[in-house]
């Protein structure tokens, strides 16, 4: 049963890094778009609760819960701030669509980088559809080399 849910973790992982990969390609096309929805925060006062997973041949299935939440031009990680000391960091997000046959889904695609005190860099990119969010984060030695890769994914958090 372990190896299965591994098999189907790394499916939905590599799903997720695609996806992502993609946006960023797009994102790097469209600067004029990127820039002209950056004074409409998309995202402004959502809180999304996501599982951050490790990208690492050490820590297969290492689950972390997570809150990231979006306010004004600042978005910010739960689990960053208090363990790995990242601030909230400034964010930039563009609209767009998936067309189905009934009707256009809306799509926001989100950036942002943060800088510890170490100097390193911590760069989100995601995807937001619906009430879902799923993307990739990169945590980089001052020097540019990559330290960690997570993935992540999980929902829009609802107000009880």
């Amino acid at each position: 049963m372990k190896k299965q849910n591994t098999i189907q973790g790394n499916s939905e992982q590599r799903t997720v890094i695609r996806v992502v990969s993609l946006m960023a390609i797009g994102l790097s096309l469209m600067p004029s778009a990127f820039a002209q929805q950056e004074s409409e925060k998309l995202l402004s006062g959502k809180t999304f609760t996501i599982k951050l997973i490790e990208n690492s041949d050490k820590k297969k299935n290492n689950l972390q819960s997570d809150e990231i939440c979006f306010r004004g031009d600042n978005m910010s990680s739960t689990f960053m701030m208090t363990e790995t000391k990242f601030p909230a960091g400034f964010y930039n997000t563009k609209q767009d669509s998936i067309q189905t046959e009934i009707h256009p889904i809306p799509v926001i695609l989100f950036a942002s980088e943060s800088t510890n005190s170490y100097g390193e860099l911590l760069r989100w990119d995601g995807v937001v559809t619906g009430n879902a969010i799923q993307g990739t984060i990169v945590w980089m030695y001052k020097n540019g080399k990559t330290k960690k890769e997570y993935t992540f994914a999980g929902n829009l958090k609802t107000k009880k």
